[in-house]
């Protein structure tokens, strides 16, 4: 009885190794899937991230740009930066929930900075900056009627414009990987 007992258990072993084998490899396999499914969807949002990254930052280069009276702002009116404000706010909030919380953060403060919102039903946000420069410029075609498109009251020093371009362009950097 002794060795019918041994024997009996001897093939219950044989029989569950491969069911037990068979499991294991199961589950590793899964385990390989959902985690080459992941790499796959962090892939996919950094590559997303790349490409909005590539729409605004040449947006957010030319306010800047504008703002701190550097590289092509005598080419661009105050509604072509009004333009660029709402292209940029179109494509930031379109794509916010795919973004790290902190590029979005840092993006609201920088355009705080530098627009005055809410002026008035149907009314465009107004230019946080000084036109006097502006209309001063030999190399700038100012236009009186631009006048309306300012609000002078709460200008950002240009080192504080300075900083918040560099934090919204470096949280985009930290972001697209995160």
């Amino acid at each position: 009885m002794e060795n019918t007992a041994l024997e009996i258990a001897k093939l219950a072993v044989q029989a569950l190794t491969p069911l037990a084998v068979g499991y294991i490899g199961w589950k590793v396999s899964k385990r390989l899937k959902d985690i080459d499914q992941h790499q796959w969807g962090n892939r996919k949002l950094s590559e997303k991230r790349i490409q909005i990254y590539d729409e605004i930052s040449p947006l957010l280069n030319r306010l800047f740009c504008y703002f701190t009276y550097v590289g092509d702002w005598q080419h661009h009116t105050p509604n072509d930066i009004i333009i660029t404000k709402r292209n940029l706010d179109h494509n930031v909030y379109v794509n916010r929930y795919l973004l790290e919380p902190n590029v979005f953060d840092s993006y609201q403060v920088f355009i705080n900075a530098l627009f005055q919102h809410y002026t008035g039903a149907g009314e465009d946000a107004k230019l946080k900056t000084r036109f006097g420069d502006r209309r001063s410029s030999p190399h700038f075609p100012w236009s009186d009627e631009w006048a309306h498109c300012f609000d002078t009251r709460d200008v950002a020093p240009l080192n504080v414009v300075h900083k918040l371009y560099e934090d919204v362009m470096k949280a985009q950097r930290e972001g697209i990987n995160a």
